[in-house]
């Protein structure tokens, strides 16, 4: 309880922080924060509680970027057709550039499809409740106002009557979205509530991803076991993160040194340098 008062104070002097620069006219109108603020005054004006649990979503979901990350890299490395199409795509767009800038993240297709089917089968968030505020029929089902309902995102996410194959790792099946059911895909919420963080962390998960195997050949280890998976709460982990090898790419330009296993190979492990040999890594056993 301590450290979701300590957060909230943290949030409270952002928010402080942030109106004085909008009033001063400092802010940048596309800030995340000056339009959760915009937003809700406009809404709910005076209530503030509202702007800081916004800003504590942020920062909170914020973790499920790497975690997605280390997912997508061990689908890809599982599928090494699907890596491939992503190297060429990636290759093609940066030429020699060493990471993507903004023009490039929108030219990144497959790249997002890539981090769209990863969290299909594997949303960070695994599920989530609402409380019902009248009275509502479902299926002949009344559900009386103050209800919570709880939505299982895998009903939805792995079910053949939405999606074909829907265990296997296919990303080309979001090239085509026109014709899918709305709200069979939730991994970030749809709606009014869908995830307000979506284009942010989009980009995030774009420019990593792309940067990683801009610089790096990720593949799989011959006889490394399946991925486990375990579920703490609402979040799905991996129990025993993943080994691959990585091997440097030969890039005129200077290349990336380290990866930093405590950002995209889950928690706990200090930063590594990687050789121009193939280095093994071996996350922790998760507690």
């Amino acid at each position: 309880m301590e450290k979701i008062v300590f957060l909230r104070s943290k949030c409270a002097d952002i928010l402080k922080i942030r109106r004085e620069q909008m009033k001063l006219g400092i802010a940048a109108e596309e800030d995340i924060i000056a339009h959760i603020v915009k937003m809700n005054d406009s809404q709910f004006p005076g209530q503030d509680e509202f702007i800081i649990d916004d800003i504590m979503t942020v920062f909170l979901a914020s973790e499920n970027t790497p975690r997605t990350i280390v997912m997508c890299l061990a689908f890809l490395v599982r599928n090494p057709h699907q890596l491939g199409r992503l190297l060429l795509e990636i290759d093609s767009v940066l030429k020699d550039k060493r990471v993507p800038d903004i023009d490039d993240l929108d030219k990144l297709k497959y790249t997002e499809m890539t981090i769209l089917e990863t969290l299909r089968l594997f949303p960070a968030v695994s599920r989530n409740s609402r409380i019902s505020q009248k009275e509502r029929t479902l299926n002949n089902i009344t559900f009386p106002a103050g209800s919570r309902t709880v939505t299982f995102y895998e009903l939805f996410h792995k079910n053949e009557k939405y999606w074909n194959d829907p265990e296997e790792f296919r990303p080309l099946r979001f090239a085509e979205t026109k014709n899918r059911i709305p709200y069979t895909y939730l991994s970030f919420l749809a709606g009014p509530r869908s995830c307000l963080g979506k284009p942010l962390a989009i980009m995030q998960m774009k420019t990593i991803l792309a940067s990683l195997l801009r610089h790096f050949k990720f593949a799989h280890i011959p006889g490394e076991e399946e991925i486990k998976i375990m579920q703490s709460y609402v979040l799905l982990k991996l129990s025993q993160g993943f080994r691959c090898t990585a091997v440097p790419r030969n890039h005129s330009q200077p290349r990336m040194r380290t990866i930093s296993n405590s950002r995209f190979l889950e928690k706990g492990v200090s930063r590594h340098t990687v050789p121009d040999v193939t280095r093994v890594f071996d996350p922790p056993v998760l507690p």
